[in-house]
């Protein structure tokens, strides 16, 4: 039996114009923006409530960077399978979305270091926890934090009209 695509991801935006809400991060000439639009790769943390685009921007950030996209949940995924994505791509950098990173062990962030180092990873981390308290000193150096905000009320009747198209 084929699963059906979730409303969600067919009405997911496929470029960066395209996102609804976070202005004061993703504007031209802002701090998040520049660091696209320059393709420049940097670990990203990017923290707040569910539903804000986190996920969206990583994909988004894959696609523009003409990076292969790997997704891993801290919540769930263990080493074995962080070290299978990193095999999957010996000689490109790829973007690494990790859900959840709040819930990732210290151990495994340490496992990441040499890779964000060299540029193999480009981390984006997304969770809804400020990162600050559960990310070891080693990654939140080499990062960039960005905080989510909620959407607005007329964000979100954007986001219901494009579903009702």
């Amino acid at each position: 039996m084929a699963f059906k695509t979730p409303l969600a991801d067919k009405i997911r935006p496929q470029e960066l114009d395209q996102v609804v809400g976070q202005p004061e991060l993703l504007k031209p000439g802002q701090p998040l923006r520049q660091i696209i639009d320059q393709h420049v790769n940097i670990p990203l943390l990017l923290w707040g409530p569910p539903g804000t685009g986190k996920t969206t921007l990583a994909k988004i950030i894959a696609k523009q960077y003409n990076y292969p996209f790997e997704s891993f949940n801290a919540s769930t995924d263990n080493k074995a399978k962080l070290t299978e994505q990193i095999n999957l791509h010996p000689y490109d950098s790829f973007v690494l979305l990790i859900d959840e990173i709040h819930r990732m062990t210290k151990t495994l962030q340490d496992f990441l270091l040499p890779y964000l180092e060299n540029g193999h990873i480009m981390l984006i981390g997304s969770t809804t926890e400020n990162p600050i308290m559960s990310i070891v000193p080693a990654i939140r150096s080499r990062s960039q934090i960005f905080e989510f905000k909620s959407l607005s009320e007329s964000d979100i009747i954007i986001m219901l009209q494009r579903a009702v198209d």
